[in-house]
């Protein structure tokens, strides 16, 4: 069970389906996870929690279903959650994920 999900979510509305479906996956876990932040870092997705420490055998599984979305952010665009022509790029000084289309869109903002 995931406590505390519906933090802020810091970081833009292309990785909000990426963030609910962790969700989905780790409250299907039999332990108690609390969500202490959800961000985007490095033009990635950041997912920071708590877990009991009676619960301390699924630490791994934890971290291997957060790592499997940071991956999936890595090829999702941050701004409409496309995964066609995705890149690294920097906008306003900020490097983000994002698709060719969202950054044209940017670049001259």
């Amino acid at each position: 069970m995931v406590t505390n999900k519906d933090i802020d979510r810091e970081f833009e509305a292309g990785w909000y389906s990426l963030y609910d479906s962790l969700i989905v996956e780790l409250d299907d876990l039999p332990c108690e996870i609390k969500i202490k932040q959800a961000k985007e870092k490095f033009a990635l997705l950041r997912v920071y929690y708590t877990i009991d420490d009676k619960y301390k055998d699924y630490r791994d599984k934890v971290d291997a279903i957060i790592d499997k979305y940071v991956q999936l952010s890595e090829r999702t665009c941050i701004d409409c959650g496309s995964q066609e022509a995705v890149k690294k790029q920097y906008i306003h000084g900020y490097l983000v994920t994002i698709c060719d289309d969202c950054y044209s869109k940017h670049k001259d903002s």
